[in-house]
């Protein structure tokens, strides 16, 4: 299989919808890749396995770095996002299909496994399947899925414990996933924080003090993000600054560099730079 980049508009597509990597009744999506990514969660479980650089992630609002050859697994439906802070970061994700591994009895919905997995079997099997993926012959996809299973095996004997998440605390995920997908769906109006809550039938500062417990950032600040990370692919893709900001719901531009430029670290004019 040869890694693909399908995927660039992450802040579109956010990973909610899984045929986004599982197209063509595939099993598994790799790719080498060195971009950040906004808050999503997905069905399918992930595993991104680091070359070269830094990375921050964010777990459910847990936050933690990752370098140079450590591997991160990410559980099903964790609400999560990784950016890296070096100047430049390299590495591979690995995301697999829920319903294969289920069939196969190698993870289920009550599976929880721990973020880290750095001893040297579980590098020595990613490793493999970056190898097979670069041979991309007729029998790679079956390297890859032999190796994927026999991964899992060794998840399962060294890293499956059990998640430590309440009834409340399961609410509160489930609260803070309508709200992204509000906002995603949305970003383009001039959305403020009582427009979410009235649309979700929470209040204002329940809402936003639940979502801000869960994802470690404000409601405005992820809307945002959203639209920063949005105008500047649209920019990246061709677009001019300005269109982009209106395309992205801003109308005032001089408010739209400010936010940018507080959001993001940087100027538009300087996206492409």
């Amino acid at each position: 299989m040869k890694p693909e980049n399908n995927c660039s508009n992450l802040s579109k597509i956010l990973y909610q919808n899984n045929t986004v990597h599982f197209k063509n009744n595939s099993i598994f999506f790799l790719e080498h890749a060195s971009k950040n990514t906004i808050l999503h969660w997905h069905d399918a479980v992930e595993l991104i396995y680091i070359i070269k650089g830094t990375i921050e992630f964010n777990f459910n609002s847990e936050t933690f770095t990752a370098s140079d050859r450590e591997l991160i697994f990410v559980n099903a439906n964790t609400i999560h996002s990784f950016n890296h802070t070096s100047t430049t970061a390299d590495y591979y994700f690995l995301v697999v299909e829920n319903k294969f591994l289920k069939n196969n009895n190698l993870y289920s919905e009550t599976a929880f496994f721990e973020k880290k997995l750095n001893d040297e079997e579980s590098l020595a099997f990613f490793e493999k399947i970056i190898k097979e993926s670069q041979k991309n012959d007729d029998f790679s996809n079956i390297a890859i899925t032999s190796t994927i299973m026999s991964l899992f095996v060794h998840l399962n004997r060294k890293y499956l414990t059990k998640p430590n998440l309440s009834k409340v605390a399961s609410k509160q995920l489930e609260l803070v996933k309508s709200t992204l997908t509000y906002i995603n769906e949305n970003y383009k109006e001039k959305l403020k924080v009582e427009d979410v809550a009235n649309q979700l039938y929470f209040s204002k500062s329940y809402l936003s003090h639940t979502f801000k417990k869960v994802t470690g950032i404000s409601i405005i600040d992820y809307i945002n993000l959203v639209k920063c990370q949005t105008a500047k692919t649209l920019i990246l893709n061709g677009l001019e600054i300005l269109e982009a900001a209106k395309e992205c719901g801003f109308t005032d531009f001089s408010y739209f560099t400010r936010v940018f430029k507080k959001t993001l670290g940087i100027l538009p004019s300087n996206v492409k730079k």
